[in-house]
């Protein structure tokens, strides 16, 4: 990890943890963060370990860092834009909250991913397969008519579904229900 020396010569520590804890509020403002995307801010911006682990335990005392509730809205967030369960863990790996919430993450995605009455998924699939499939042949202008398309065609279809993150058994339901 690259970390820069400190921008500021502090007086104290109680001084180091006050900049510490108005930088962390200023990235707090501008986006929600998991605990250790802000730690690796405030430690790339040159505060020392004891700094940045005080000010996250006041933030999460004070309900303003909470990683179970960042992992819920992160999953929402990328099922609702089209991406499927493996695209979502590999984003919250990266964020660092996929070990400790994994099965938070999971409940989310199956919450949105299924329909009442039916055990398996597959409808955000469904629902990002129909997108392209309008965007291939926009003048269809029925929604229910299944479409009939080539082995290449097919392929890119499936390439990219892969590319979301969807699974090959969602990719296999979403295209034998939506292609003849």
């Amino acid at each position: 990890m690259d970390i820069k020396p400190l921008k500021y010569a502090f007086s104290s520590p109680e001084d180091e943890a006050a900049y510490c804890q108005k930088y962390a509020l200023r990235v707090l403002n501008s986006r929600a963060v998991s605990v250790f995307e802000l730690k690796m801010k405030m430690l790339r911006k040159g505060f020392s370990e004891e700094a940045a682990e005080s000010v996250i335990d006041r933030l999460r005392e004070a309900s303003l860092l909470d990683d179970k509730a960042y992992t819920e809205e992160l999953t929402h967030s990328y099922a609702n834009r089209g991406y499927g369960r493996r695209r979502i863990d590999v984003e919250l790996r990266r964020r660092g909250v996929y070990n400790e919430f994994s099965d938070t993450a999971q409940e989310s995605y199956e919450e949105l991913d299924t329909n009442e009455g039916e055990e398996d998924g597959g409808i955000l699939c469904e629902k990002y397969l129909r997108k392209l499939l309008d965007r291939m042949h926009p003048d269809n202008e029925d929604e229910d008519e299944e479409f009939s398309l080539g082995f290449e065609e097919r392929q890119t279809l499936r390439m990219r579904l892969l590319r979301r993150g969807f699974s090959s058994d969602e990719i296999e339901h979403a295209m034998k229900k939506l292609l003849i």
